[in-house]
């Protein structure tokens, strides 16, 4: 797949700026001669099964398919030292489930544009459960034997919380600096980002915490939100899980900008087919009910 980039490029030059592949192979032509890699070392095979989906090789195997976080504590046991200040789910269970790899969780916003605190705090109370119950390491790999991590492998290797926007990137540090507080901050900060900075990385979970609920906003990003290049980047960096976080207002939207449509597929195809079983739940934030949808991978 092609790196993300900032600009278009010019008519007739998009190989200088697309990937290496496809660069040597318009310049050079027949002289390249091509061979696909078919293993994955990374990710469980679900996470690999996606990414043949959205135009991987259909030979691309998973070389350690049963990839999976593994929890030390139940994570429905957590919910009465859950800090008040966060949202809980009887859903988180399932959102955090080890045996899931591919999960959507959308709620219902359609106010907020490029910062959302509902969703930040979403964000922060899962976090609070892997960081109270995820073994540092993960299933189906090497033979371990599960302890807890430090603060240091906690944020390095375990979570990567993923966002388009450096407005939500803000709010989401914020909720974990004032949850962790004797955690070192810039490792909190380093271990969330916009997609661009996480190319070529890794994490056993990633996290990507859309935001923007406003369809006015939403119409005006699409081609940004639901760029191919950017969910491909985004979802292709977790190792054993990945939740993507919406609201549901984005979930639904149908590009009108043709290119946006063509890329869109991706993403909407995360959420609404790969994804292919579903629940509504609700979420008590302060002592106020919303409503979503848990989508997930059978």
């Amino acid at each position: 797949m092609p790196p993300i980039v900032a600009l278009e490029p010019p008519a007739g030059a998009e190989y200088l700026v697309g990937s290496i592949q496809t660069y040597l192979r318009e310049r050079f032509g027949a002289g390249v001669q091509v061979s696909e890699l078919h293993e994955n070392y990374r990710s469980s095979a679900p996470l690999v099964e996606f990414a043949r989906t959205i135009g991987y090789p259909s030979q691309l195997i998973a070389v350690y398919p049963n990839t999976a976080i593994h929890c030390r504590t139940p994570i429905a046991g957590l919910q009465n030292s859950l800090p008040p200040s966060l949202p809980w789910s009887t859903a988180w269970s399932n959102v955090l489930d080890p045996a899931f790899s591919t999960v959507a969780l959308l709620h219902d916003d359609d106010l907020s544009s490029q910062s959302n605190e509902f969703e930040a705090r979403i964000v922060a109370s899962l976090i609070w459960c892997l960081r109270q119950s995820a073994s540092k390491e993960l299933d189906g790999r090497l033979q371990a034997a599960h302890t807890a991590p430090s603060a240091t492998e906690f944020w390095s290797t375990l979570v990567g919380i993923v966002t388009p926007h450096r407005a939500q990137r803000a709010a989401v540090i914020r909720e974990l600096r004032r949850l962790f507080p004797s955690d070192d901050p810039l490792e909190i900060g380093e271990a969330v980002d916009t997609v661009e900075r996480f190319q070529g990385g890794e994490r056993h979970v990633i996290i990507i915490s859309f935001a923007v609920g406003d369809p006015d906003v939403i119409a005006g990003e699409e081609a940004f939100l639901m760029q191919l290049e950017r969910t491909n980047v985004a979802i292709s960096r977790a190792m054993a899980k990945c939740i993507v976080i919406m609201p549901s207002s984005l979930a639904g939207h149908i590009p009108e900008d043709r290119k946006a449509l063509k890329t869109a597929h991706v993403l909407k195809g995360y959420v609404d087919e790969f994804c292919n079983r579903s629940v509504a739940i609700t979420i008590v934030d302060a002592n106020v009910t919303r409503n979503g949808q848990l989508r997930w991978r059978v």
